[in-house]
């Protein structure tokens, strides 16, 4: 089987401490934890980085003694922290570009925190046109799936840059919750309509146990 591996890089993926509950660093590490998996098995694996485009690719490999590529990959991708990525509301844009999908069928996993405006089902139909088994994982902070927020506030949107001034209360932060329950929810349907799977993981629980407790019980790691 040949498995691909598709890690957001984006501005809003790289919020947080490294040593934290980071985004970016949760999702190169569950997918280090999925390529030597799949290596190990003697799949074929390639990883490729994405913001608005796609920004760097590993060249498929194959056998438990490639796993040493892979993990510099994901560790040069952790320290590359170039500004120069032009953010994106619309995850298609990446996706839909010519090459950036492959021509043969086989697994792939897409590790993103899904915060994208449009495009989600556009990227999930590029999937399956291109006879790939997704596997959606989903990446989102404590900050994200639970903010401690209250009063007067300046929200940055960190891929734009955009500014607004908010008055956070009760009313707000149900709304917040509804919202977010809401996108979650659409993109688990989305998955599930297509036969893919999905994953909602909070990057503040240790990756070992995202990767046994869900990942393996799930049967999406072998």
């Amino acid at each position: 089987m040949t498995v691909r591996l598709y890690v957001d890089e984006s501005r809003s993926m790289r919020f947080g401490e490294i040593g934290g509950p980071n985004k970016l660093a949760c999702a190169l590490r569950l997918a280090a934890c999925v390529g030597y998996s799949a290596l190990s098995g003697e799949d074929l694996v390639s990883a490729h980085s994405f913001a608005d485009r796609m920004t760097a690719t590993l060249p498929p490999i194959r056998g438990k003694g490639s796993a040493g590529r892979l993990f510099e990959y994901f560790e040069r991708r952790l320290e590359d922290n170039s500004e120069d990525r032009i953010g994106s509301d619309d995850l298609s844009d990446a996706f839909l570009q010519p090459g950036a999908l492959p021509r043969k069928p086989g697994q792939s996993w897409l590790f993103t925190d899904g915060l994208y405006g449009s495009g989600l089902e556009q990227t999930l139909n590029a999937f399956a046109s291109a006879r790939q088994h997704l596997v959606f994982v989903q990446l989102l902070s404590p900050d994200e799936l639970a903010p401690s927020l209250s009063g007067e506030l300046k929200l940055i949107d960190s891929e734009s840059g955009a500014a607004k001034e908010v008055a956070i209360g009760r009313g707000v932060m149900a709304a917040y919750y509804a919202v977010l329950r809401e996108h979650t929810e659409s993109i688990r349907q989305l998955c599930a309509e297509r036969g893919f799977a999905y994953l909602l993981v909070d990057t503040s629980v240790p990756v070992a146990d995202t990767a046994v407790r869900a990942l393996l019980s799930e049967g999406l790691l072998m």
